[in-house]
């Protein structure tokens, strides 16, 4: 028989987790200049359950003159879920105070209040995925149903990617528009910790690759 492999996160046993926003060559226009904005993160930890927004079908009580009758379907709602990442800080990741994965990645994130346009090279302001039409919720059968989210809260996508190391072994999700709710530093059993969380507002897509980003010359 044949022997059975594990899936892990990739063949260094590190996560990826790649976020990007909605830059394209219409906005990039000028030599060097580079689209779409990409952050990488690698980390060893454990990988949080990746969710998605829902729809729940509430039941409502029927009653009939006091008594019990059965269940009619009340109101809908919708868990739109919070994912916490919990990142090991380790000595690659970490040159000095001010470019430790914790500042890289707050610094990024902040690029959504930056005024400036995009610059050659590094991104100099962030462009949200969030168009108003492309976040969507599940319904109970699977199938997708739009958001509408408005367009004034910006996001990001998010692709999460498992690769093995093996060729055609890769499993990815691309979540096209996540909100970032939070970070912070902490320690526990003797290690810093950086953790990050995105609030889910689109349902996922399957891929085997991070995105790739192109250069103007």
């Amino acid at each position: 028989m044949g022997r059975n492999y594990p899936m892990k996160p990739n063949s260094s046993g590190y996560i990826q987790i790649q976020f990007y926003d909605a830059r394209t060559a219409t906005e990039a226009t000028e030599v060097g200049d580079k689209y779409p904005g990409l952050l990488g993160l690698k980390y060893y930890g454990s990988l949080p359950e990746l969710k998605q927004p829902k729809i729940r079908e509430e039941l409502a009580m029927f009653k009939d003159r006091g008594s019990f009758q059965g269940w009619d379907y009340d109101e809908d709602t919708i868990d739109t879920p919070d994912v916490t990442f919990e990142v090991d800080m380790v000595d690659d990741q970490v040159t000095g105070t001010s470019s430790d994965v914790r500042y890289r990645l707050a610094e990024w994130f902040g690029k959504f209040k930056d005024t400036e346009s995009y610059g050659s090279g590094d991104a100099k302001a962030l462009i949200s995925t969030n168009t108003g039409s492309n976040t969507k919720a599940l319904r109970p059968d699977g199938t997708e149903v739009d958001m509408n989210l408005p367009t004034g809260l910006p996001t990001l996508g998010m692709r999460v990617l498992f690769d093995n190391g093996v060729t055609d072994k890769a499993v990815g999700f691309d979540f096209p528009c996540v909100e970032i709710r939070d970070s912070s530093l902490s320690a526990s059993d003797m290690r810093g910790k950086f953790s990050f969380t995105v609030r889910v507002w689109s349902a996922y897509t399957d891929v085997q690759a991070l995105l790739t980003q192109t250069e103007i010359e």
